[in-house]
């Protein structure tokens, strides 16, 4: 569990939980490593709340690397939400080097390249860990790992084992509609009727206080958002965050409030949202 402070307002709880079925803590990208609280994933659950309820949760990221990166942020999921995505998983997205992307249930998707794509070219898989859990692997794919169709596209299989959610690369997201999730969460009244009645603001800020600091995301209400939602920030984090260097830390933060003329019942309800910072040269 992630040991990050908060403020809340109202008689509304939060838990913070961690990715405990990811191998591995960090994120790392050549001499890049974004630490995130004690594991590489975070998931908000707020539960135990009333209408008018408010809070605001943060988790702490610092660059151990060495050199300094730009922070990004994938929302990879909400439980329960109404979203199967907000892209289509075959549509031709010009203008970079994935041309489409076909998934073949929720296990492997098959990936066409543009056909003047340069390689390697690094992707962002996404894919499931466990009945809540998302983890998030950087791929690198070389010419020599494709086949060429038709028309002079190059395209490659993609493994997601068991549980591919989404493709992600420079900003665009394909995600997944059949991605194996489970889920009981989204049959509970109760939490449907939270997640309708739930807004929250998602971004990176200076410390846990998160004031005047614009979101990276923004959804009201969340059972509205479409997932998952990849967003970059212009926040660099400096080297050295072993060292409490200057600019080497910043808090990733979730602000959310519960509409106070909720009419249905939510008393019992859960809303996860899982999280997975990035950072980038």
């Amino acid at each position: 569990m992630i040991g990050a402070t908060s403020a809340a307002s109202g008689l509304g709880t939060w838990a913070l939980l961690s990715d405990t079925e990811q191998t591995t803590g960090s994120v790392t990208t050549g001499t890049l490593d974004l630490r995130v609280g004690d594991d590489g994933t975070a998931t908000i659950a707020i539960e135990d709340v009333e209408p008018g309820d408010a809070g605001i949760s943060t988790v702490p990221v610092s660059n151990h690397g060495t050199v300094a990166g730009t922070l990004g942020l994938t929302v990879v999921d909400v439980r329960p939400n109404d979203s199967d995505g907000d892209s289509n998983p075959d549509t031709d997205k010009s203008g970079g080097p994935i041309a489409g992307i076909e998934f073949n249930g929720c296990g492997t998707a098959d990936v066409e390249f543009a056909a003047d794509a340069a390689f390697p070219i690094s992707i962002e898989v996404h894919t499931r860990t466990g009945e809540s859990n998302t983890s998030v692997e950087t791929r690198t794919i070389e010419k020599s790992d494709t086949k060429s169709k038709t028309g002079g596209r190059p395209t490659t299989k993609l493994n997601g084992n068991g549980g591919l959610v989404a493709v992600s690369i420079d900003g665009q997201t394909w995600a997944n509609p059949n991605p194996c999730v489970n889920d009981d969460a989204r049959n509970d009244a109760a939490s449907v009727a939270l997640a309708k009645a739930l807004t929250v603001d998602i971004g990176y800020a200076d410390d846990k206080a998160a004031a005047g600091t614009a979101p990276l995301v923004e959804a009201d209400p969340v059972w509205d958002l479409a997932v998952p939602k990849t967003a970059e920030s212009d926040r660099t984090l400096s080297p050295g965050g072993e060292d409490d260097a200057p600019g080497s830390h910043a808090v990733l933060y979730v602000e959310w409030s519960v509409d106070a003329d909720s009419e249905e019942s939510i008393a019992d309800g859960t809303v996860e949202i899982e999280l997975q910072p990035v950072i980038h040269t």
